[in-house]
């Protein structure tokens, strides 16, 4: 992932890492439909944290962040058919907290597509 102080010489933010990631990701789904796979489970560990107040509060914007987390998703998945999708929200470890509101309600009323939540 990015890290400041680290990855600036190959992407200046972390938003252009991930603007970068989308369409990698987002072969790599097609590419494992069009080998038969039907259901495909996406890993997003980033929402979750962001509930927990500490997470938060290193962040200068929590809700952009979380919004974008949802719109590079939906990027990803959009106009994907024939396979079933589900999201992974790990909470990394059972020491955070939750704050509100839960991610999980957040994604499903902001994605484009039916994804089920799966931890």
């Amino acid at each position: 992932m990015w890290e400041p102080g680290h990855s600036e010489s190959a992407y200046p933010t972390r938003e252009a890492f991930c603007e970068a990631v989308v369409p990698v990701l987002r072969d790599e789904l097609l590419a494992i439909r069009d080998m038969g796979v039907d259901v495909i489970q996406l890993d997003e560990p980033h929402l979750c944290i962001l509930v927990d107040p500490e997470v938060r509060a290193k962040f200068e914007n929590p809700e952009a962040e979380m919004r974008n987390a949802v719109d590079w998703i939906n990027q990803i998945v959009d106009g994907v058919d024939g396979v079933q999708l589900s999201v992974h929200l790990c909470r990394r470890n059972w020491g955070r907290r939750a704050g509100e509101p839960p991610a999980v309600t957040r994604r499903s009323s902001n994605t484009s597509r039916d994804l089920r939540s799966t931890s």
